[in-house]
This record gives C-alpha cells, sequence and structure tokens, in this order.
C-alpha cells in the first residue's frame, strides 16, 4: 500500500519574467523585452501538484486570503488531484499585506532565478489550521524551511512535526533557501526537525546546514540528522547517503537539457522522490525518481 503524503507550507501565485538582457540588463526607468508567465507556485504546493501528477495520495496544509487569487490557486490544485482540506482560507482585510502570497521570479538566459516574495496569507497560517485527522492512515510528513522562517507559521509546522511523530510517520525536509536559512540560523532548524528521516537540501543549503564547503562531505555530515541525505546538484543530478552504508552515491541526472527556467525544479526533485519512497522502492531509485522529476521541471516557464 502507498504512503500517503502531506505537504505543509506555502502556496503562491507566481510571475515568472526570463528576459535574455540577464537581471544586470534590465534597463533602469525603462522597457526591456521578456517572457512572462503567471503560475501557480509556492513550495509546498509545487511539490503536492508533483506530487498527485505522480500518482501520489497528496494533501497539502497552508493559507490563502479569500480574494480572487486564492480562490485561482485552490482551484488549480483540486483539479490537479490534490486534497486541499487543510488549506485555511482566510478573511482579507488589507490586501496588501493579508491576501493570498504572491512571488516574482526573474530568470536570466540560464535558466537561474532570483525571486521577489510577497507572503502575504501564507504568514496568517497558524497550529489551529492544522487538521488533527490528516494523521491517522500511514504517511510520510514533508516540511519546508519556509514554514518554519516565521514565527506563526512555525508554530504549525512543529504542531504537525508532532502528530505526525505521534502516528509513526516518517518525516521529510527541504530546507528551502539558503539566505533566509542563515537568517533563521541552520543549527535552530536542523534542531527543530530531527531525528528526519529524509533531508532534502540543494548544493548550497547543504553547506550551509554544516559548514563543510564540499558537498560530498556536508552530504555525509548530515546523516547525524537524517536517516537518508540527498543533495541536489542542478543539472548534475545528485549526492546521495545513506546512514546504514558508509559512501556518497552521486547519482546523474538522466539527461543534459538547456534549464528554461528553474523556479520549482528543487520541489519537483522532492515530489519525485518522495512519491517513489511512498510506493516502497529504495533510496537509489527514489533519487533517480527525483531528478528526472526535476529535469521535467526545468523545461518551460513556471514551478510545474
Amino acid at each position: 500500500m502507498s504512503l500517503r503524503l502531506v505537504a505543509i507550507g506555502d502556496v503562491l501565485a507566481d510571475v515568472v519574467a526570463r528576459t535574455e538582457a540577464g537581471l544586470a540588463g534590465i534597463s533602469h526607468g525603462s522597457d526591456t523585452p521578456a517572457a512572462i508567465v503567471l503560475a501557480p507556485g509556492g513550495s509546498a504546493a509545487n511539490f503536492a501538484v508533483r506530487a498527485a501528477r505522480l500518482g501520489a495520495d497528496c494533501t497539502l496544509i497552508g493559507a490563502v486570503g479569500d480574494d480572487r487569487a486564492g480562490r485561482w490557486l485552490l482551484e488549480d490544485l483540486r483539479g490537479e488531484g490534490v486534497d486541499t482540506a487543510g488549506v485555511a482560507v482566510l478573511p482579507v482585510t488589507d490586501p496588501a499585506a493579508e491576501g493570498t502570497g504572491m512571488l516574482v521570479s526573474l530568470v536570466d538566459p540560464s535558466g537561474e532565478r532570483s525571486m521577489l516574495v510577497h507572503k502575504g496569507a501564507n504568514r496568517r497560517l497558524r497550529a489551529e489550521h492544522v487538521p488533527v485527522g490528516f494523521f491517522s492512515a500511514p504517511g510520510i510528513l514533508h516540511l519546508t524551511g519556509y514554514t518554519f522562517f516565521e514565527e506563526g507559521p512555525r508554530a504549525a509546522a512543529m504542531w504537525a512535526l508532532a502528530l505526525a511523530r505521534e502516528a509513526g510517520w516518517r518525516v521529510s525536509l527541504d530546507p528551502s533557501s539558503r539566505t533566509p536559512l542563515i537568517a533563521h540560523g541552520p543549527r535552530r532548524l536542523l534542531e527543530d526537525t530531527a531525528p528526519l528521516d529524509y533531508i532534502l537540501p540543494n548544493r548550497d543549503e547543504a553547506t550551509t546546514l554544516t559548514a563543510e564547503g564540499d558537498p560530498e562531505k556536508a552530504c555525509r555530515a548530515l546523516l547525524r540528522w537524517s536517516g537518508v541525505v540527498a543533495v541536489k546538484l542542478g543539472p548534475d543530478g545528485c549526492l546521495l547517503a545513506v546512514r546504514a552504508a558508509t559512501s556518497v552515491t552521486h547519482v546523474p541526472a538522466p539527461e543534459q537539457l538547456a534549464a528554461a527556467d528553474s523556479t520549482g525544479a528543487g520541489d519537483a526533485f522532492d515530489a519525485g522522490f518522495l512519491a517513489a519512497v511512498a510506493r516502497g522502492v529504495l533510496p537509489r531509485e527514489a533519487a533517480a525518481a527525483g531528478n528526472r522529476a526535476a529535469a521535467d521541471a526545468v523545461r518551460a516557464l513556471g514551478a510545474r
């Protein structure tokens, strides 16, 4: 029987802009040609959609505003087969502060992105929004670092984590982003969430969490906190370490391709990895599944 996946974290509306001029070539005070799309996003929502597309039974816990953007995002999630019973729809008095979260992703010609984020309703996620009944059937809870970087959502994530542990669930963490991770405190995030079954950082996050400059050493060091570690290397695939083994394995990407947009690639890897784990496969095969999902995510503009 496949395990249920529950993700807790951000739900966002993304504006993704790619310009061949690059970020340094944006014309200040004037116009710069770009390809622009409006797309559903948010790290936990991206994970849930990708996992559902891969056949996983996936539920999302998060928050949107009671506004046009929130209703659009909920409709999209449901259309993708994600259970949205855990997404709180919160009243909006001040749209600029309380409305559905939004993100602007600026993508350079290499496909790498820089993001401007308005968290909006995501900041208002609280422990009381976490449905206790979600943790009955066996499953995996997927945590995102973004949820821990502000106190209200952090309390919700910690409560979900307590419920999952009480129910005997496995727990996964994606540390999310290097800059806010540094501001929050890498050690604090690890101490909040350990012991983990799976930790899925990218190269920068892994070295930040461990203070090891070499990603292979960082991968091995993270075994102190998690039974399985997969360090994402972008087009180079990932590094995989399992506590029961003594070596770090390189799992290559399925193919070399030009990335149109790396937005959501890490979330896609997490979904591919955990959807495979939920079906009962071994970590090496799950890492390969994560690489395939990430490769699919970078083919077009937008996180999904």
